[in-house]
């Protein structure tokens, strides 16, 4: 596929995955509890998807299980240190990178969350799931609709350098 195309398809891809996001978040405003689907994190987790989607980062398992570990590791490292400890992102992102690569998961964007969420100091349990598991739960699920319809050509074919 023309380079042009190929860029075209993946652009496309991310802004329905960025739409799907926003009409996500719109649903949410009524769900008690401030349920959020959105955090830049997870403008990485698109370029991934979209644009490597075979590469092993770009897996649905390794967004979805990243995710889950670095939303754990921030709730509890937030847990454990003070609000605002400037100790908290590093430490957030190290024990991620750690359960990423013990569990296979490795996926970038997830520990990038690891950070944010702790210096945003979040330690509700919520957390662990919102916004960036469900973001990206959302980004994978229109992924595979998209390239699916795009068929095998385009996007679906970009390999990881």
């Amino acid at each position: 596929m023309a380079p042009l195309l190929e860029s075209l398809t993946a652009g496309v891809g991310a802004a329905l995955g960025f739409l799907a996001l926003y009409v996500t978040s719109q649903a949410l405003t009524n769900v008690p509890g401030e349920i959020k689907c959105m955090c830049p994190p997870l403008g990485a987790v698109a370029v991934l998807l979209f644009c490597l989607p075979n590469a092993p980062a770009s897996s649905a398992r390794a967004v979805i299980l990243g995710h889950l570990v670095g939303g754990a590791v921030a709730v509890g490292i937030n847990q454990v240190l003070a609000k605002g400890d400037p100790l908290a992102p590093g430490a957030a992102v190290a024990v991620a990178i750690t359960g990423m690569k013990l569990l296979d998961c490795v996926h970038p964007p997830a520990a990038a969350y690891a950070f944010f969420a702790a210096v945003q100091g979040f330690a509700h349990p919520k957390f662990v799931l919102f916004p960036g598991l469900l973001g990206a739960v959302v980004l994978v699920a229109v992924q595979k609709v998209y390239l699916a319809a795009v068929g095998s050509g385009g996007a679906a074919k970009a390999k990881a350098p």
